[in-house]
């Protein structure tokens, strides 16, 4: 086994190079471009200012997302609504997250506009580690939909564009597809692209630390109405998304940040600080993405929960997740590398990563089958011919499996009903996971790792 400890957070993140599914059931993994070279300073590059046959219409969270994609086509300012009998029109991605008329492999039958004349919004899974997103959009003529463009409505707001420091216009960005950049042979589009897309992992930790006040059971992260404080933040002047009194500026604008003290804002922007700046060192080539999308959801959105959950953090929190380094989430995105990506190419049920917590007792349960009030495995594991969560009811827990390497401090029992009992059994905290299968009302059976939070306070 290999043990990663963060000193300063009393955080052991154990893990080992074998076992354990990122789901998708059997099915290759996605093909990731080659390594990028080190960056270099990065001349401007010059992006089509509309929509051409190498920009094709792609939703992307950081990767590409399998997304369902509605199209405002009766001007109502609505999504999926009908005025007068003109509804609005709904399509399905392909599994590259393409969705115009061009894609090949798109997932419905409707045909979409031709072009980018409708104020669209999305929402599906990441093509890397299933994660829900919800609510992307992109302003007219756009054709990337991600979260740097959720940013902008119907206009180019050129003063918000410039205060992200990427010079590029919001026209601009959304049609660069940051993703593809990584992939190219030029090192100044390479660059850009790592620039647009640790702007997106930055931005969907801004959404989902918003996200964590009102959770959903598939875990979705809810991504342009959460974006509310940044985009002030941005139109008042510029951003540097690495800088702890800047971050600090975009939560004292927070609804959720709000709720907790001084104290408890200045460490969550500290926090924010490190994790961009542990995005801009791990981001190296796509297949890194998965690992940041791991570490924000396994790292650093529940010690922002702890800090948003109370007026006061105690002094032990606000000290234990103040000594978090940049260096310390750069090694669990490097520990998380071991999970392997879901078979966007193949799979059509994902089970994905789960995230729970044993916390100042000694056991919890956990049910078979995802239902209102309940927690499961199952909750957030995803259909991909539609683009997003199933109906999770339908999906059944068929086995758990407690890696040796954690066999002294966790145990998993499966009840004859499919409840499972997470018992603790040792203190100290750590970070670890089992296994666990599951299998869709067809039929198909897919793999993947729940991970828990075991603490004694």
């Amino acid at each position: 086994m290999r043990a990663l400890t963060f000193p300063a957070m009393l955080l052991a993140l154990a893990v080992s190079g074998c076992g354990g599914g990122g789901g998708g059931g059997s099915g290759g993994a996605p093909s990731v471009p080659a390594p990028a070279p080190t960056p270099t300073p990065a001349p401007t590059p010059t992006p089509t200012s509309s929509p051409s046959a190498n920009v094709p219409f792609r939703a992307v969270a950081a990767a590409p997302m399998v997304s369902q994609v509605i199209f405002d086509t009766n001007g109502s300012g609505l999504f999926g609504d009908s005025v007068q009998g003109n509804a609005d029109v709904g399509v399905v991605s392909n599994r590259s997250g393409e969705f115009g008329r061009d894609a090949v492999g798109r997932q419905s039958p409707t045909t979409p506009p031709a072009e980018a004349s409708f104020i669209g919004q999305l929402s599906g899974a990441s093509a890397l580690t299933g994660f829900v997103y919800t609510k992307i959009g992109a302003p007219l003529r756009a054709a990337i939909y991600s979260p740097v463009t959720s940013l902008f409505g119907t206009t180019d707001e050129r003063v918000l564009a410039t205060n992200m420091g990427l010079d590029l216009t919001g026209l601009e960005l959304g049609n660069f597809d940051g993703f593809a950049a990584l992939a190219r042979p030029d090192i100044a589009t390479q660059v850009r692209g790592r620039q647009v897309t640790a702007l997106n992992l930055k931005l969907l930790a801004q959404a989902g630390l918003e996200t964590t006040g009102n959770p959903t059971a598939t875990g979705a992260i809810e991504v342009k109405p959460n974006l509310d404080a940044v985009r002030a933040q941005l139109l008042a002047g510029p951003v540097n998304f690495n800088a702890p009194d800047s971050v600090l500026q975009i939560l004292n604008r927070s609804r959720r940040a709000a709720f907790t003290n001084d104290a408890g804002r200045r460490t969550a922007a500290q926090l924010l600080a490190r994790f961009g700046e542990a995005v801009d060192r791990h981001l190296t080539t796509a297949a890194r993405i998965a690992d940041i999308e791991y570490g924000l959801r396994l790292l650093v959105l529940p010690e922002l929960d702890i800090l948003f959950n109370t007026s006061a953090p105690t002094a032990a929190q606000i000290s234990r997740i103040s000594a978090i380094t940049s260096d310390d989430l750069v090694a669990g995105f490097l520990e998380f590398g071991s999970i392997q990506p879901i078979a966007v190419a193949s799979a059509t049920f994902a089970p994905v990563v789960d995230y729970f917590k044993i916390v100042a007792i000694s056991q919890t349960m956990l049910a078979s089958q995802c239902a209102t009030g309940t927690d499961s495995p199952t909750c957030n594991d995803i259909d991909l011919t539609v683009g997003g969560p199933l109906n999770v009811q339908a999906v059944q827990l068929t086995a758990v499996r407690v890696p040796a390497q954690f066999a002294s401090y966790l145990s998993v029992t499966q009840a004859a009903d499919g409840t499972l009992t997470l018992r603790r059994l040792a203190s100290g905290r750590r970070l670890i996971w089992f296994d666990y299968d599951a299998r869709d009302r067809q039929g198909i059976s897919g793999t993947s790792r729940a991970y828990v939070l075991m603490a004694d306070e």
